[in-house]
């Protein structure tokens, strides 16, 4: 299952629907990983967690 099924991305809304249901189980629980969306909200957690962790390191914590 995608990890960020959860997170209500407006990018995600299409996939995440009723009328969706069957591609969305197939999209977003088995082939997830091959999904532009995930890959891109992959890339923004990661540079978020890096520049959080530049911020600590800078303020000593």
């Amino acid at each position: 299952m995608c990890p960020f099924v959860d997170n209500r991305d407006i990018r995600c809304a299409g996939h995440l629907s009723l009328e969706n249901i069957s591609s969305a189980f197939e999209h977003c629980a088995d082939r997830y990983k091959e999904c532009p969306v995930y890959r891109r909200l992959l890339l923004e957690r990661r540079t978020r967690e890096r520049a959080h962790a530049a911020v600590r390191a800078v303020a000593g914590g």
